[in-house]
């Protein structure tokens, strides 16, 4: 039984642990958030870099993080893609008012995370990345509606899915595309397959907003969360290295 897949599964199991608790804590959350961020993004952006080299996986991050940017500034400031809403103050500092600079260390892992799922549902370019933005729209049914009621953003016309409008999931497929795209671009001269591990951070994030929505109660992110848990998990096991 490989070591790594056995710590993988204990520290997602932690997580669930961790974020059911949360669901019952009201007070501030930035001191615990941001190295929560850091330490949850590192698994997965650690096996990205191994797996296409440190020049083009720190190129790719960097893009990957000024797109993310980029997106985030447009949506708090326009309304586009995701519809209009706020951040909070739980994930510390924004740059220029607008987007927390953490927002990478979240958003990135989801991107990385659905690239191995997709590349075991389709070959070719164009299918992994629909796929990949399926998937990406799916880990944020289970992540926004908690993160709305936590506080660390918020919508202005709620609605839709637990306090979170349709409007965003369909802007996450967008952004879920284009973020792949961007993944599969740099990694494209790589000749060893998409690992496992880049699923392991963004199971960490599941994990964390499973327990949280088993704590306060919000079932279709229960529903989705199980099914991206076993589908990561079985993605993870399969892998004999």
């Amino acid at each position: 039984m490989p070591r790594a897949h056995v710590l993988a599964t204990c520290a997602t199991g932690c997580a669930v642990l961790v974020g059911w608790m949360a669901a019952s804590f009201t007070g501030n959350t930035t001191w615990v958030a941001i190295p929560a961020l850091l330490l949850m993004s590192l698994p997965s952006v650690t096996a990205f870099v191994r797996w296409v080299g440190w020049t083009r996986g720190g190129a790719a991050l960097i893009a990957l993080s000024l797109f993310a940017f980029l997106v985030e500034s447009a949506a708090v400031y326009t309304g586009f893609p995701y519809g209009a809403f706020t951040y909070g103050t739980g994930l510390g500092p924004r740059v220029f008012g607008l987007v927390p600079w953490v927002v990478p260390l979240g958003w990135i892992p989801l991107i990385l995370g659905a690239v191995p799922l997709a590349s075991r549902m389709a070959s070719g370019f164009a299918w992994r990345v629909a796929w990949a933005g399926i998937f990406v729209m799916l880990m944020d049914v289970v992540l926004d509606p908690g993160a709305v009621r936590m506080g660390l953003w918020t919508f202005v016309e709620g609605g839709g899915v637990h306090g979170v409008p349709i409007q965003n999931f369909v802007g996450w497929v967008m952004t879920g595309v284009l973020g792949s795209g961007i993944v599969q671009a740099f990694s494209r001269f790589t000749t060893t397959p998409t690992p496992a591990a880049l699923c392991i951070s963004a199971a960490l994030s599941m994990g964390f907003w499973f327990g949280y929505a088993l704590g306060a109660s919000l079932w279709v992110s229960i529903v989705v969360g199980c099914v991206m848990l076993a589908g990561m998990g079985w993605i993870v096991w399969s892998e004999r290295k």
